[in-house]
């Protein structure tokens, strides 16, 4: 229901262009927004760690292709299904990260993937697939306590393995 007319309120006049807000007037009254219904969350779920993609998705997918190339195909895939279901969780349950369940998941896959490249490294005598479990490591334990340069040298060692086991790879061919 509109407020009464004024005499103080210049928007009651027919024709009148739009006045400047005044106190006097009704219509200028602010309005509350309305209330927040009972199915809208009043709590934003917390996102994943900066680094998660990195440590869940990236570093797992190289040391998937390591171990493709060394012939392990049944460490391959456990690497690519712990890694993607984990990132999956994250980014289709909200609750998943909100209840505090995406850290210790994430240490999971990054574990798995350390030690998977540690035993790699130590059957093929990879030094650069030592470093990298090393670093990998490493950056999985500082680099949530702003250390993240350590997640990039694991990659780049990552990276380095990679290339190493393809030349390998070509060599017995």
């Amino acid at each position: 229901m509109p407020p009464p007319p004024s005499p103080q309120c210049p928007r009651d006049v027919p024709n009148a262009p739009p006045p400047p807000p005044s106190p006097q007037c009704p219509h200028d009254v602010p309005t509350m927004p309305p209330p927040p219904s009972p199915q809208c969350p009043r709590d934003v779920p917390k996102a994943p760690p900066g680094s998660w993609i990195c440590s869940v998705l990236c570093q797992p997918l190289v040391a998937f292709g390591c171990h493709r190339l060394s012939g392990d195909g049944a460490t391959a895939g456990l690497l690519l299904a712990s890694g993607t279901a984990v990132a999956a969780l994250a980014a289709a349950w909200p609750r998943f990260v909100a209840e505090g369940h995406f850290v210790p998941a994430g240490h999971f896959v990054t574990a798995l993937t350390a030690a998977s490249l540690l035993a790699l490294a130590a059957l093929t005598g990879s030094v650069p697939g030592a470093a990298a479990a090393a670093l990998v490591a490493l950056g999985d334990a500082v680099a949530p306590g702003a250390v993240p340069w350590v997640r990039v040298a694991a990659s780049a060692a990552l990276l380095g393995t990679l290339r190493e086991q393809r030349r390998g790879h070509r060599g017995h061919r």
